[in-house]
């Protein structure tokens, strides 16, 4: 049978709209913090934050971070609102960025492909 305590947690969470993981004891503070330490090393490498994200680590954040707004840490939020946009930043690049049956990448912007005018060698 479950501990008073364990179902008091259960209870907390689903009133909360978080999950809970039975045998979890860290408090929110630690959780959260946690939560974005792990961030902040998934997005040292683009493979792992692409992992991150596909196991719902965006979600998890967001919701960490309101939670360190919410007892007002600020250092907390500023270090996932920085991850937050980082995972921005790959979004952005992987949808200006296309790869073409050759395997090269090649900017998704007009502009970047056209030659200059003027007789100039491309390479200038």
């Amino acid at each position: 049978m479950a501990s008073t305590n364990t179902v008091k947690r259960a209870l907390a969470a689903l009133a909360a709209g978080r999950g809970f993981v039975p045998g979890d004891t860290d408090t929110d503070d630690r959780r959260a913090d946690r939560v974005v330490a792990d961030a902040e090393t998934a997005v040292e490498r683009l493979d792992t934050a692409a992992a991150f994200l596909a196991e719902g680590g965006e979600t998890r954040l967001r919701r960490a971070v309101a939670r360190a707004d919410a007892q007002n840490r600020r250092t907390l939020v500023r270090r996932g609102q920085r991850v937050l946009a980082t995972l921005d930043r790959f979004r952005t690049v992987a949808n200006e960025t296309d790869v073409s049956a050759g395997g090269r990448h090649a900017r998704a912007h007009p502009t970047e492909n056209v030659k200059p005018a003027g007789g100039q060698r491309p390479d200038r």
